[in-house]
């Protein structure tokens, strides 16, 4: 009978947690350019396909890679 009492009381209000961005902004970085880099596939012309593309992965890897070391060094 008890069992019944404890499932029947009201929850208590449920905290959401703390997300740090900063840990996880390389990530976003990553996963934003490859968003990008989906759109560069359908909209540029064939002939401007790689350039982009190589640009833009550079670019991004070397961003989340500074941000990352940056962010561990601070910790």
């Amino acid at each position: 009978m008890s069992g019944v009492l404890v499932l029947a009381q009201p929850a208590g209000p449920i905290s959401s947690p703390e997300i740090d961005y900063v840990a996880i902004l390389p990530v976003l970085i990553l996963l934003g350019a490859a968003c990008v880099g989906v759109l560069f596939e359908a909209f540029l012309p064939k002939y401007n396909r790689w350039g982009a593309q190589v640009a833009l992965s550079l670019l991004a890897v070397v961003v989340a890679g500074v941000l990352g070391f940056v962010y561990a060094s601070d910790s």
